[in-house]
This record gives C-alpha cells, sequence and structure tokens, in this order.
C-alpha cells in the first residue's frame, strides 16, 4: 500500500526489560519502520534491542506479526483514551499495512485476521473506515473478522456501517453491517435499518434489519415497519425474524393483534410457528388481567388443536406453558396434546413438559396415556417422566 510520507509519530508500547515491563516510546514512520526509541529505562540497552525488533516485524518477520499487532492496538486504544487524534491516524495507518502486505500464503489469512482484531482495538471513526473494505472480502473468515471488530468499536463505526447498508453494491456487506448495528445498538442507524427491512432487493439483508430492529427501543417507527414486514413481505425468513423481534414491544396492543393474524393466517408453517413462540414472550409479559394477554392465550389454544402442522401444534404447547401460569388450562392443553394429536413429536412435546410440571393432574394425564399409547417413541418418555 502506497503511503505519503509524514514525520515519524512516537507511540507508548508495553516493552519487556528481563522481567519487567514498562512503557518505551516507538517512532514509526508511515512505511512502518521503527527510527528512534525513547526509553527511561535504567536498562536502555536491551530496551532499544527490543524495540527495534519491531522494525523485522514490519519488515515481514511474519514470526514477530502478532506480537508487533498486539502492541499497536494497545498503543492505538491509548492514543484515543488521550485525544491523540495524529498517534491514532498513525497507527490505523501502519496497522493498514499489514492488511495490504503479500505474507507467505499459510500465514496470510491469520495475520490479516490479526490486523482485523488490531483495528478493532482502537474504537475511531478511522479505525471503522480502515475495516470497511474487507466486509466485501470473498474470504469469509475475514468477513466474519471485519463484522466483530466492527461491532467492537461500535458507536464510532456507526456512520460507515450506514453508508455500507444504505448504498453498498455487496448484499453480503449490506447484510453484516445491519447485523453490527443491531448489536452496537445506536439509534442513529434506525432510520437505515427501517429503509433496508422495507426495500432492500435481498432478503438476507431484510431478515437482518428485521432482527436488528428488535434490539432497539420501543419507537412507533420501529414497531410499524417490522409489522408491515410481517404483513407484506414476500420471504418467510424476513416475515419470521419480524415476529421475533416485535415480541420484544409486548406493551403495544397492535403488536399482539398483528402477531396473532400471522399464527391464523400466514401461509407458511415456519412462520406461524415464530408466532407462536413470540405470542408465548407476549403473554409471559404481560399482566394477567389485559385483554392482550387473553387474546395471546386463546390463539395459543386454538393452534395447539386446529392448526394443519406439526410445528405450529408443538411450537403453540410450548408458547402456552411459557405465556401461563393457569397450570389448569395448561395441563388441559397438553393432555389433548397427548391424548388426540396424531403427529408422535407433538405427543412426545406434550410428555415432557407434563413431566416437568410434575404435579399430581400431570401425572394422570401421563398415566392414561401410558395406557393407550402404542407408539414405543412416546411410551419411552412416558415411562421416563413417570419415573
Amino acid at each position: 500500500m502506497t503511503q505519503q510520507a509524514t514525520e515519524p509519530v512516537y507511540i507508548p508500547v508495553l516493552a519487556w526489560c528481563g522481567e519487567n515491563r514498562h512503557i518505551v516510546h516507538v517512532a514509526i514512520d508511515s512505511s512502518g519502520n521503527v527510527v528512534d526509541v525513547r526509553s527511561e529505562c535504567p536498562k536502555q540497552a536491551p530496551c532499544y534491542q527490543w524495540a527495534y525488533g519491531l522494525s523485522r516485524s514490519f519488515a515481514r518477520d511474519y514470526r514477530q506479526v502478532w506480537r508487533t499487532l498486539k502492541h499497536l492496538a494497545w498503543a492505538g486504544d491509548v492514543a484515543v483514551n488521550q485525544g491523540d487524534t495524529q498517534t491514532v491516524g498513525q497507527i490505523v495507518r501502519v496497522i493498514q499495512g499489514f492488511l495490504h502486505s503479500d505474507y507467505p500464503e499459510d500465514e496470510r489469512e491469520s495475520i490479516r485476521v490479526a490486523a482485523i482484531k488490531a483495528l478493532g482495538e482502537i474504537r475511531d471513526a478511522r479505525a471503522a473506515e480502515a475495516l470497511i473494505e474487507f466486509l466485501r472480502d470473498e474470504n469469509p473468515g475475514i468477513q466474519k473478522a471485519t463484522a466483530a471488530a466492527l461491532i467492537h468499536i461500535g458507536s464510532p463505526a456507526v456512520p460507515s456501517l450506514i453508508g455500507v447498508l444504505s448504498a453498498d453494491a455487496d448484499c453480503y456487506a449490506r447484510r453484516e453491517a445491519a447485523h453490527a448495528l443491531g448489536e452496537i445498538g445506536d439509534k442513529r442507524a434506525v432510520p437505515a435499518l427501517i429503509d433496508a427491512l422495507l426495500k432492500d432487493p435481498e432478503t438476507d439483508v431484510r431478515e437482518a434489519a428485521a432482527m436488528a430492529l428488535g434490539r432497539f427501543g420501543d419507537t412507533r417507527d420501529v414497531v410499524g415497519s417490522l409489522i408491515l414486514a410481517l404483513q407484506n413481505d414476500n420471504s418467510g425468513d424476513v416475515r419470521r425474524a419480524a415476529a421475533g423481534s416485535l415480541a420484544g414491544f409486548w406493551s403495544r396492543p397492535e403488536v399482539t393483534m398483528a402477531i396473532i393474524q400471522a399464527l391464523r393466517k400466514d401461509n407458511e408453517p415456519l412462520v406461524r410457528a415464530a408466532a407462536a413462540e413470540a405470542l408465548g414472550q407476549i403473554a409471559g409479559s404481560l399482566n394477567r388481567l389485559d385483554p392482550d394477554r387473553s387474546q395471546a392465550i386463546n390463539a395459543l389454544l386454538q393452534a395447539s388443536r386446529e392448526d394443519g402442522s406439526h410445528l405450529v401444534r408443538e411450537a403453540a404447547i410450548r408458547a402456552l406453558v411459557r405465556g401461563t401460569d393457569d397450570t389448569t388450562r395448561v395441563i388441559e392443553a397438553l393432555a389433548h396434546a397427548l391424548l388426540e394429536d396424531k403427529d408422535v413429536f407433538v405427543r412426545g412435546t406434550a410428555v415432557k413438559l407434563l413431566g416437568e410440571i410434575g404435579n399430581v393432574h400431570a401425572r394422570a394425564v401421563l398415566e392414561q396415556a401410558w395406557a393407550l399409547e402404542t407408539n414405543s417413541y412416546v411410551r419411552e418418555a412416558i415411562r421416563k417422566a413417570l419415573d
């Protein structure tokens, strides 16, 4: 990578001198060469020898690179905390040199990952800008390391990530940007995430945006966009992600109604199962006298008996256990599932849940099922639950 010549900048580096460690100040020029060392250690010669050894690292002695990058990351973090913007910029440029250098094939990826992690330790917008291009790297390991580093940088990375989500041609980069923005949780990202959820042409990006929006606080715009996605998106993956995120906004009546509608009407079983799970979370969070709680529980009871997919019926009985402390109603629903449902996995799940309840009424249902059940898998589950 070509860099303009600049005056060397002294950075603090943690040095070893015998059994002791202390700070030396190392001057690094824009080509990554150590050109001077300043130390107050009385044993200066070992310090100088150690510090000038960094030059070999920058000169592609890859055996020393990892150690050097750790020192640079630490020095960059110190410079950020001290408000030393000149040093921060210099360190970022030096680390970039590692990312663009040609190391031996068997070492290249691990060195690039180490350099990316080092930039991630420097919580500064310039470090984020240096990382962004590697979200588009063809190597999945590099892409994942870059996303993790940007998340670690946090709020200073948000403007760069918004730029990627809003305009980048690479769908993987947009997806990872949406994920990172959700993990960081900076509200500046909300408009870009809503726009991605409702307009991005790629399913993976819309799904990531739906999941990310669930991490933000309760605002009308966030909730409204998630409901729109749940009702209208042509991808079941996106609708499922929207249902999961909406469960976090359990206090809003429109959320409960939208998820009940999805449970009853969505044409994909996995979406209806996700809606059932979300209703369980909502019902478990609402006050027992809240009418929305009653509607959620009634919808789950109906789905546990009537839905045409065993995935949804199973999700519904699990959600009922989570969503209500009315043990009598729960046992009645589980008894119906165990004694009437034709699917062995639904019956097996009902056995497990009844065993976890474990009271006299639950055991009575299990004993009744033991006398009637013919499937060996379910019978074994009943035997274990009754032991």
